[in-house]
């Protein structure tokens, strides 16, 4: 195969939706061309042959046009992706796209001066996109069963640096759907970032609150949240945000859980279900885990949701990836009265935060 055929196959097994292209003669700066075969070959024709496709998570590809060889991929990597240039200023109003460019991706934190992503932060980029997705059934079923033109409300309970938040409201933007978003969290110097980048943004409908989520105010959505999210909430922090949600009547509910300490504490000594989970600390961590969250997706069902608990991403990226997904059903599940569940459970000799919480419910 001629070194042109070759680049040509390569370009079109690689080039995807949202990858930036740059193009250099040998020694000299990269500079960007448009990301299609046409204009990446009319640039290795005049001698910039030194070809790096670049997509929106930082992974970087680089191309030999003279051979229209590959000459390696590293994800995430930094020193690798260094030389690529940051791409001209786009007019503010402009610069957050649902391409997730490198103005956006900087201005939330995620993205670094050069235009890359860290290895780090492409891991979290990967995360939050992916749970954006998830969440699509969520919001398009919100929207079609509104019963007056307003805005999309979404909660965002524990947000921490909110990129998910953002990355949400960005990709609503670009389908044209107006969003309220309302992000909690307890720490004021997160709360203060997040504030200057959705100004710096223009994402006016953002709005955070430093609180804790039993504390919460949601007025700020102009009514009761249409979505509520909790990404990492730690340990009963996401009972809170369940107990929330549930008592708000939320019709969508995505948690993602963090550091199941409660439960551990309750089961320590207790040999009921086996006697290996009072010598074994890692054996005792992992069933409190799973009992935890199973209790959780039983007492949400007992309230009147559907729910399911899935993986939604590769353990690789973090070894906290399970998601409890929630959506309220239009009729209650027959024999699983909340009040009934709550006490089997106590009968059981458990009292998951969960359970405390919305028990006057």
């Amino acid at each position: 195969m001629k070194p042109r055929q070759r680049l040509v196959a390569n370009l079109k097994r690689l080039l995807a939706p949202g990858m930036r292209a740059y193009a250099a003669a040998p020694g000299e700066s990269p500079v960007e061309v448009e990301a299609n075969i046409m204009a990446i070959c009319a640039a290795a024709d005049a001698g910039k042959v030194k070809i790096s496709l670049v997509n929106a998570e930082g992974e970087r590809i680089a191309i030999d046009a003279r051979h229209g060889a590959i000459k390696g991929a590293v994800k995430g990597d930094r020193r690798a992706t260094a030389a690529v240039p940051t791409p001209p200023a786009a007019s503010p109003a402009r610069a957050p796209t649902a391409a997730l460019g490198s103005l956006f991706l900087r201005a939330i934190g995620l993205g670094n001066a050069d235009g890359t992503v860290s290895a780090q932060n492409a891991k979290k980029l990967k995360q939050t996109r992916h749970l954006v997705e998830l969440l699509r059934p969520a919001w398009e079923a919100a929207l079609a069963a509104r019963h007056e033109d307003r805005p999309l409300r979404v909660a965002d309970l524990a947000c921490g640096n909110a990129y998910l938040s953002f990355v949400l409201y960005d990709a609503l933007r670009a389908e044209g759907i107006a969003c309220r978003l309302h992000g909690i969290e307890s720490r004021p110097e997160l709360v203060k970032n997040c504030e200057e980048r959705a100004r710096a943004l223009s994402f006016e409908g953002m709005s955070f609150a430093t609180a804790s989520i039993r504390d919460a105010d949601l007025s700020p959505l102009g009514g009761p949240p249409d979505l509520v999210l909790a990404l990492h909430a730690c340990d009963t922090a996401t009972d809170e945000a369940i107990a929330l949600a549930v008592r708000a009547h939320a019709p969508a509910l995505f948690v993602v859980p963090c550091c199941h300490a409660e439960l551990a504490r309750q089961l320590k000594g207790n040999t009921a279900a086996s006697p290996a989970l009072s010598r074994h600390g890692l054996l005792l961590n992992d069933y409190a885990t799973t009992l935890t969250d199973a209790l959780r997706a039983e007492i949400l069902d007992a309230a009147g949701y559907a729910v399911d608990v899935v993986e939604f991403i590769d353990a690789g990226h973090t070894p906290k990836n399970r998601l409890v997904r929630a959506h309220r059903r239009t009729s209650p599940a027959p024999g699983r009265s909340l009040a009934c569940t709550l006490a089997r459970i106590a009968g059981d000799g458990l009292n998951p935060a969960l359970a405390r919480f919305l028990g006057g419910v």
